[in-house]
């Protein structure tokens, strides 16, 4: 190697490791991203304990199978009442080990009406929705569990739903 080769590679290797100091310094220097604060749900104050009876037959109420650790109960075929309520009978059984919580959206996403959290052997009849909803339309339910305690997620279940005419 002559001289100026290196030179170049002295020169090189300088800026090699000023790029890397400066790298250092940036990381070093930012700030870590804050997490987001999370807001624990409150508990239905319209939850009922037991399981519900004299649920009409024509809101198709059963359990739909469901692999993780928790399971649940809902109208197939809920109805909207004339105070803008949805009528789905939501159960947790008294067999779960978390607590559970029922959001329902529109088909286009937007989060229109959620219960608050059951534990296990209660149950809701009405959840309040945030706007009107027209009889025969499709609806989105996401049913949410947390750990006891500690609100860890155990999981979340979704489906659709059609609202009865």
């Amino acid at each position: 190697m002559d001289r100026q080769q290196k030179i170049i590679i002295f020169v090189m290797a300088a800026l090699l490791l000023v790029a890397l100091v400066v790298m250092v310094v940036v990381l070093c220097g930012r700030e870590a991203p804050a997490a987001p604060e999370f807001d624990p749900p409150s508990f239905d104050e319209a939850a009922i304990s037991g399981l519900p009876t004299d649920v009409p037959e024509e809101l198709n109420y059963g359990s739909p199978s469901t692999q993780g650790e928790f399971k649940f109960s809902l109208c197939g075929t809920p109805e909207v009442t004339e105070d803008n309520r949805l009528r789905i009978y939501f159960t947790s059984p008294a067999t779960n080990k978390v607590w559970l919580l029922i959001k329902i959206y529109d088909t286009e996403g937007a989060l229109i009406g959620e219960s608050g959290l059951l534990r296990p052997d209660e149950y809701v009849e009405h959840v309040q929705l945030e706007r009107e909803v027209a009889r025969g339309s499709d609806i989105v339910i996401k049913v949410l569990s947390y750990e006891v305690d500690t609100y860890y997620s155990k999981g979340t279940i979704q489906g659709a739903l059609k609202i009865a005419e």
